[in-house]
């Protein structure tokens, strides 16, 4: 989607290039971008503290490693700009024209293939790994999942192939795991900053000037007891069954996906692959804790970040066939 073709982490069954290594190695800083902005910022843009903190594509470690990979995908493709046609972002992107109708400069391009590279990169696993762990670490949720899956397949409502991203929204209480995964797990949990526009503005009886820094962190947002109940420190899809207006209302307060404007761009993509997965995953296979003694790790770096989920697994019996 990103390049016209995959990188070959699945076809050759390893860390092409060291990209993946490369990700975790520039993750931490990247958190602390993204949380410390008005401290982190001015050091990076100073021209004697820049020049070594900057990554560059000659730095062979960290995000230099997957800017060189860029630039090394980019070049072929450039020299082609607007002769041929891929169908896929990198055409959109360096097709995009500006207000005076100038294409992006090849630096600006860089900037934004890198963009596609690095994001999402691990988002989409950072929900897929609490997903399957609050699941299995539950055995009536686990219990009650399976046989809802089981029922549809019976029913004719599941194909023997692969599901349709439309037929994972008609399992309620899959759909309700979902939900309680995004809302208990956040895979971004930190405070994503907004400037106040200008003018102010009144928050819960507060005035707020304008270019006031302001923002909330999801993981603390989802917690409310006054949102989401008494037991909002604890996993429980059921809550999202109560009743649609309960629902409704507990979703106007779920920040996820971030909120408003700023909502994230891949909500959907992302919404696609990992409903899939994880229906799929459940449906095809008994997933169990391999080791109960040694629990995952998990780290916050502005994204969730798990390690040592070992699982057994074991293929399950298809109702449908």
């Amino acid at each position: 989607m990103a390049f016209g073709k995959s990188i070959g982490f699945v076809e050759n069954g390893n860390d092409v290039g060291g990209l993946i290594q490369a990700f975790y190695d520039m993750a931490p800083m990247a958190g602390l971008v993204a949380a410390l902005p008005n401290i982190v910022n001015p050091l990076l843009e100073n021209s004697v503290t820049g020049r070594w903190l900057m990554p560059t594509s000659g730095d062979g470690t960290g995000i230099g490693k997957v800017m060189k990979y860029r630039d090394n995908m980019l070049e072929k493709r450039l020299e082609t700009r607007h002769a041929l046609q891929h169908g896929d972002f990198l055409d959109n992107i360096m097709n995009a024209k500006n207000a005076d109708g100038s294409y992006m400069t090849v630096e600006e391009v860089k900037v934004e293939a890198l963009v596609l590279m690095v994001a999402a990169t691990d988002t989409s696993a950072a929900f897929i790994s609490p997903f399957v762990h609050n699941v299995i670490q539950n055995s009536h949720i686990y219990a009650r999942l399976r046989e809802e899956i089981t029922l549809f397949e019976q029913q004719g409502k599941l194909p023997t192939g692969i599901v349709t991203y439309e037929q994972t929204l008609e399992l309620p209480y899959f759909m309700a795991c979902v939900k309680e995964t995004l809302r208990f797990s956040p895979s971004t949990p930190i405070i994503m900053p907004r400037l106040v526009s200008s003018g102010g503005m009144e928050i819960e009886g507060h005035w707020v000037p304008a270019g006031t820094e302001i923002g909330a962190n999801p993981y603390v947002v989802h917690r409310s007891t006054d949102i989401f109940g008494e037991d909002a420190h604890e996993f429980h899809p059921e809550r999202w069954l109560v009743s649609e207006e309960h629902s409704k209302e507990m979703d106007k307060h779920m920040m996820a996906w971030g909120y408003g404007a700023r909502v994230c761009l891949g909500k959907n993509i992302a919404q696609l692959t990992t409903q899939k997965l994880c229906l799929e995953l459940f449906r095809r296979f008994d997933l169990g804790t391999q080791d109960v003694d040694n629990p995952w790790r998990a780290e916050n770096w502005g994204i969730m970040v798990y390690w040592d989920q070992w699982l057994s697994i074991k293929a399950a019996a298809l109702a449908s066939t």
